[in-house]
This record gives structure tokens, sequence and C-alpha cells, in this order.
């Protein structure tokens, strides 16, 4: 039975659950306003983070569960949450929030047009306030449609989605920086590799490494390789990368698969060109713009690319590319990758892993916000996308009652993952176009 966009009886919690204790933990109820509208949340895992924190802000009376495989070992990185609450005030205003955050931004958008369903977790959940309740990732289990995706990048990027019926919230959500960082003790191999250019990214990206020469412009590193990991195609994160650099976002890519003798903070063994048909058990594999290819798969989550990028790469490392396997030397190897300022700052600041500039320009993210800010808002640093909030459709009443305070909340809560769309100076028509004075 479809339970998510209609409202709930006490009746139909009953059905649920059999547990009066479990019923009355549903989006607090009182016995007298009980129905909540339930809100589906998928998409942009590089703003999972700013868009979990929002929620819990913009919901009164607030209590929530999440998955305990996040970064920070809180809901704010949590692959799932459900949040239950109420908007505004009066009655028939409770709400239960669900998100999952497995699909990136461009599946997001491509799961919401098609109403599929993903996992998440059941109405009938118990939940705490303040910092939450954590469960196992498995308990995701009531299959639902999507009610708003989150994305890094606009829908016209997919062909398919051009025409579609998805609408989007005016002005957008936030300003999303994305940044270079590279493997952990880089700066003890290549102390001037601070900054990479578009030409430079655009071979890297081509090939899949290049000599650390072509980014330092010192010939005496002409015998160290600089290697590229990154997302599989349907990330947001991928396509602005791939799209500002020039290197073209539905372009073939080759980037390694990073193998390591632990998480984070361990030692990286290995760097294989990303085997093609790498979906088990976790789906690495590119199909949203080209058929699946030799190197051109990613990880899912720029998480998991800040655990690869923890490890130390001092060790010798074995290479795994079209032409065999061979062995590198100690100390020759320095892997980079590209992810959201959130996933910047946890590789940094749990792991040791290094920020990269782009095109001579750096802004880092700290504990509370991003330094450098303003070469974003001036049009000095192009590595930013506008943050969308998609519905399909006609937005329903109780989905625009939410929407409102939810953007509210996004501004008041961007820290180190995002900057104020309204403080920018400059504009684009296109994700990774050419900039232009705001107006």
């Amino acid at each position: 039975m479809k339970i998510t966009k209609q409202i709930l009886t006490w009746a139909t919690v009953a059905c649920l659950t059999a547990s009066s204790a479990l019923a009355s933990s549903i989006a607090g109820m009182d016995g007298s306003t009980a129905h909540p509208y339930v809100i589906n949340i998928a998409g942009s895992t590089a703003f999972r983070a700013g868009t979990n924190q929002a929620i819990k802000a913009a919901l009164g009376s607030c209590t929530h569960a999440y998955s305990n495989d996040g970064n920070s070992g809180t809901y704010t990185d949590a692959t799932y949450n459900i949040f239950s609450g109420t908007v505004g005030t009066g009655t028939n205003n409770n709400y239960i929030i669900r998100t999952n955050w497995t699909k990136g931004s461009l599946s997001g958008l491509t799961v919401l047009n098609a109403q599929t369903t993903l996992a998440y977790f059941p109405v009938a959940t118990v939940m705490s306030s303040g910092v939450g309740t954590p469960y196992a990732t498995s308990a995701a289990t009531e299959n639902d449609t999507m009610d708003l995706a989150l994305s890094d990048v606009l829908k016209s990027n997919v062909s398919a989605l051009k025409s579609a019926n998805l609408n989007a919230a005016s002005g957008g959500i936030a300003i999303l920086p994305f940044v270079f960082v590279k493997s952990k003790d880089a700066s003890t191999i290549a102390p001037t590799f601070t900054s990479i250019t578009p030409d430079a990214f655009k071979a890297l990206a081509s090939s899949g490494n290049i000599p650390l020469s072509w980014v330092t412009g010192n010939s005496a590193d002409s015998t160290k390789l600089v290697f590229l990991t990154g997302r599989k195609d349907s990330s947001g994160t991928r396509l602005v990368i791939f799209a500002t650099t020039g290197f073209g976002y539905t372009s073939l890519a080759k980037q390694f698969k990073v193998g390591q003798t632990g998480g984070q903070n361990t030692a990286i063994t290995s760097l294989t060109l990303w085997p093609a048909g790498d979906s088990s058990p976790v789906d690495y594999v590119s199909k949203q713009f080209n058929t699946d290819t030799l190197g051109n798969g990613g990880y899912d989550t720029g998480l998991r690319i800040g655990d690869a990028l923890g490890s130390t790469n001092l060790n010798s490392i074995s290479v795994t590319d079209k032409s065999g396997t061979r062995p590198i030397g100690a100390g020759t190897a320095i892997v980079v990758g590209y992810v959201g300022t959130d996933d910047a700052y946890y590789a940094m600041h749990n792991s040791g892993a290094e920020i990269v500039g782009y095109n001579g320009v750096t802004i880092t993210p700290t504990a509370s916000d991003i330094t450098g800010s303003d070469k974003v808002y001036s049009g000095q640093y192009a590595l930013w996308s506008l943050e969308q909030l998609y519905w399909k459709g006609t937005s329903p009443t109780y989905l625009t009652a939410f929407v409102t305070p939810f953007k509210t909340a996004a501004k008041a809560t961007l820290g180190n993952i995002a900057l104020d769309v309204d403080l920018m100076q400059v504009a684009r028509q296109n994700d990774g176009g050419v900039l232009s004075i705001n107006q």
C-alpha cells in the first residue's frame, strides 16, 4: 500500500505497527492531528550534510534516526535518515522526511522523473531528539518513490530530462564549491604540486596518469606520476568538474580505483584502471552517458574518495592498466580526486589529505566555513555549481509548505558545505559555462 503521498490516519499507523510506543514516536503525533505528510528526498551526495542539517533545523520538535555509516559518525553524512516534526503552527502540520543518499545528482533526477522506488527507513521507525537514534543501513527496508531531488546540476544536462516535467525551487538552494584533493603524504613527494590547470586535468582525465612534471613544471619530477581517481558519471560533482575544466561531462574518462590495506589512514597498495562491470558489492559502474568501459567507472560518493586519499602512498604500489600490472617505486605516485568541500574537509581533517588549487586559485574548507569564499563570489574560482531542489509536476501544498522553511534553514546552516547564493557577483547559464556579471 502506498502510504507516503497521502494523509495517514491513526488506523493506518496501527496497521503499520502494533506497538503503541512505536506509533506514538511517528512525527511527534499527539493523537488529535495524526496524519503526517511523508516526503522522500534523494540526489546530491555532495550536499547531503547540508540537506540533513537543514531538514532538522526546519522541523519543530524534531526527532530523527540515521544509518551509522557517515564520515562523522553522526546523522549529517549518513546514507539514510528519517526525521519527524512539525512545519509552521496549527494543526495538520506533522511531517516525516526521509533521505536516501545512494544515487548522486543525475541518477536522483532520473529516478524522480521515472518515479521508480528507492529504499528508506520505515515510517514507523523509532526516533529520538538530540543526536538521534543510529541504525544499521540494513534497516532501510521500505521502498517508495521520491518527492524531492537535490541536484548539483541542471536537468538540461540529461537529454532525456530536458523536456521532463521537473520543476526547481526559485533561486536555487546554495552555491556548492568543489575542490581537487591529493593523497596523504603528497607534499612529501611533491611539495610544489599545489595547483592544477584545466589543460593538465584534461590530460590526466584522458589517460588516467601524467608525469608530475606536467603540473609542477620541474623536469626533475618527470619520473613521478599523478593518478586520477573520481566519481562515476551519475555524479553531479563529476559533471561540474569535467564541464568546467573543458574535458566534457559526457566524455569517457580514465580513473583509477584505489586499493588499501584497510580504510582511511592505512596504506595504498594498488591502483587499478577502473574495471568494467564493477557493480558488486557497491555499484561503481558509469552508465548515465556512456556504456560501461575500462577506466570510466568511479566511486558512488565523495566520502569513499576521502577514504582513499587519506591513505599513505610512500610505499611501493602495484599499478594495473590496459598494459598489464607493474610495480612502481616507493614515493613516486600521487593520487588526485575531486570532491565537494564537506568531503574535502573530512579527507583533510581525519586522514591528512591535502587541497590542490585550480588554475592557481585555492579555497580551503575549515571546521566552520570555507576560507577563500570571496574568490568564489567574485568569480576568481570557477569550480562551483548552483544547488537545485527539484520536484515532479505541480508541487502539492504540503510540499511547498516544507520547501520554504527548508530553503531558509539551508541558508542558515551552510558551514563548510556551501556558500550563500545571494552573495554571488557572477553567474553562469549552464553548469561549467562561461561566467558573467550577476545582475
